[in-house]
């Protein structure tokens, strides 16, 4: 498993970060915050001191990826995506519901704008597509 960290201030996102560690979740969260800046990612240590109670944090626990036959396996919402091999790219679950899109365009957006794939990438039986779910928790800014 691992986890994707979300910050969002005023309803924009601001930074985020995916997860991923053998050695388990909590081992893997601890590598993005400050207290740890060699292992923070650059946007995480970007933010100055005050501007907490602006930050909405959500995290996104993701359950093991399953390899799928092909992309008519996928349920939208339900299912978050990434691609393998040497371009590939990761959307959440929720972003089907944040975004109102159906099957088709979600995989046309991941193709194209996360993978660096042709838009239609996702319909060639070559393609590796993984799904996973997740759940998701944050809190509000106070």
């Amino acid at each position: 498993m691992g986890a994707f960290v979300t910050l969002h201030e005023l309803g924009e996102l601001r930074a985020a970060s995916v997860i991923w560690s053998e050695k388990g979740l909590s081992t893997g969260l601890s590598r993005i915050w400050p207290s740890r800046p060699r292992q923070a990612t650059q946007d995480f240590l970007k933010f100055q001191a005050g501007e907490i109670d602006k930050i909405e944090i959500e995290i996104s626990v993701l359950s093991p990826m399953k390899k799928v036959s092909g992309y008519e396996d996928i349920k939208i919402p339900g299912d978050g995506l990434c691609e393998e091999g040497l371009l590939s790219g990761v959307y959440l679950p929720q972003v089907a519901d944040e975004t109102g899109w159906a099957r088709d365009e979600f995989l046309t957006s991941l193709c194209a704008h996360k993978a660096g794939l042709a838009p239609d990438a996702w319909k060639d039986r070559a393609t590796e597509i993984y799904v996973f779910t997740a759940e998701v928790f944050g809190e509000k800014a106070k």
